[in-house]
């Protein structure tokens, strides 16, 4: 399991990185949930969008860079 990639893009530090935005994307959904006013809730959307886009890009990139690196890969068939 150590060798799974969820596993080795979690531990490795681009991944660390990709597990704060993810972090800081809950915190702003929680914020948007309590927040009252309207323009203050259009900023927070703003920036949760900007944090998704961020996520999707480094997260493409760390996967990516993982298997360049990566000499052997395995898969299965999942159904």
């Amino acid at each position: 399991m150590e060798h799974a990639l969820d596993v080795v893009t979690q531990t490795c530090d681009q991944g660390q990185l990709v597990s704060d935005i993810r972090k800081e994307m809950d915190q702003t959904m929680a914020s948007i949930q309590k927040s009252r006013n309207r323009s203050e809730r259009k900023g927070f959307y703003q920036q949760l969008k900007d944090l998704k886009k961020e996520f999707r890009e480094r997260e493409g990139r760390v996967v990516n860079e993982l298997l360049e690196e990566t000499p052997v890969i395995l898969s299965t068939l999942n159904g």
